[in-house]
């Protein structure tokens, strides 16, 4: 007797046929049939029929060398893993349910990308939610077990994150909307130009949502003199978590690189800090970048290889999608530098007087918790950033090392 093959966790074995020739060696057949059920019993229960197929398919032979491991798959491995942290984060919830991601720069003030505060629409929110990521990031406990009912209904869609959230602490009304830009003359090619926006909180998050402002760099030698700066972008969530936080690395780089990939850099050169690394995409827009400790500036653009002269044509389809904001991944970013936005951060955060004063022309307000209605506005900008089914957006997981902001 001798066991063949592997199969699943069935074993099969075979007699030779020699031995059942004569009497003494029915005998033994017996006997080996019998240490062939043995081994079938210790080697687990049988395969059932509908599972035979498949098993027959991953036989390998049942010892030595080629011996197939049984070995957890890579996504599995990292259903547990903790969030990189970084207590500044912040995930904007609009009504239709999508996110982008923002900076908390004090108790009640948040910075972002301007497409991250106008959404998908045409038509500016008239409703957004600010989320501690502190919150996303951590486990959810696991649900009472429960009888399960006679007829199951059909499974309802997930909750808004803001009603999940224990709104006590981790949740927020946004209540003002300051965008950078003249409004008179803001139109669909300024999005890119002038593409930050400052939120402000109905109220500051409580102890629970674990939130912290950053420190902004107030010259530009704080951020353009370090080689290396740090992003936070949100990886799908699995397991427990609704969502998980990656710390990238992206190094600061020659202005040639943005001005060969970036249609409008020559617009925005004085204002911006060009980046290079091959971890953030379009859908991270509104994450803020760290240098030296402090928040440098605002994720705009993120660019491949391309020519510029290429992107722009109207004649072409992909060019079209790109003039329009579309999204993508790539190796060249443009991130607004918060330094070289003085003027409008001092009216939108410090004087609150956007739209106002000699703040007229360099940003707007808009309110949102007054009810009044609020203006249309040209938005052809559609980055897809779904962070928790996504923020994910198919966010795949980023390979760096996990860090740990410290302020």
């Amino acid at each position: 007797m001798f066991c063949d093959k592997c199969y699943g966790t069935r074993v099969e074995c075979r007699v030779p046929w020699r031995s059942a020739m004569s009497g003494r060696h029915s005998q033994l057949r017996a006997a080996a049939l019998l240490v062939c059920a043995l081994l079938g019993a210790a080697a687990g229960p049988p395969v059932r029929a509908d599972e035979d197929g498949a098993a027959t398919e991953a036989a390998t032979p049942c010892f030595g060398e080629d011996s197939a491991e049984v070995t957890t798959r890579a996504d599995d491995a990292e259903s547990d893993e903790e969030s990189d942290s970084a207590p500044f984060m912040i995930v904007v919830e609009h009504e239709d349910g999508w996110h982008c991601a923002a900076s908390l720069v004090s108790l009640r003030t948040v910075v972002t990308s301007a497409r991250c505060a106008r959404g998908r629409s045409a038509q500016l929110p008239r409703e957004l939610w600010a989320l501690a990521a502190a919150l996303l990031a951590r486990p959810v406990p696991a649900p009472a077990s429960a009888p399960a009912p006679a007829a199951s209904p059909p499974p309802a869609p997930p909750p808004a994150l803001h009603r999940a959230a224990s709104t006590a602490d981790t949740a927020r009304r946004i209540a003002r909307i300051a965008l950078a830009g003249d409004p008179r003359r803001r139109g669909a090619e300024d999005l890119a130009l002038d593409d930050l926006a400052v939120l402000e909180l109905e109220s500051p998050f409580g102890a629970g949502a674990q939130a912290r402002p950053i420190l902004m760099a107030t010259s530009r030698n704080e951020c353009e003199k370090e080689t290396t700066c740090h992003a936070v972008r949100a990886v799908a969530g699995s397991g427990p978590h609704r969502a998980r936080f990656r710390v990238v690395d992206a190094t600061l780089a020659a202005e040639t690189l943005c001005a060969t990939r970036v249609p409008h850099w020559t617009d925005i050169r004085d204002r911006a800090l060009c980046l290079t690394g091959d971890e953030l995409c379009a859908e991270d827009r509104g994450a803020g970048v760290v240098c030296g400790g402090k928040l440098c500036g605002v994720l705009s653009e993120s660019a491949p290889e391309r020519a510029v002269e290429g992107e722009v044509e109207r004649g072409s389809e992909r060019g079209a999608e790109r003039a329009e904001g579309g999204g993508g991944c790539g190796d060249a970013h443009v991130v607004l530098s918060v330094a070289r936005w003085r003027s409008f951060l001092h009216c939108a955060h410090t004087l609150r007087a956007c739209g106002r004063g000699d703040c007229e022309k360099l940003c707007s307000e808009h309110r949102l918790l007054n009810g009044d209605a609020t203006s249309d506005i040209e938005t052809t900008a559609t980055f897809e950033t779904e962070i928790v089914t996504v923020l994910a957006v198919s966010n795949s997981t980023s390979t760096g090392t996990f860090r740990r902001f410290n302020f």
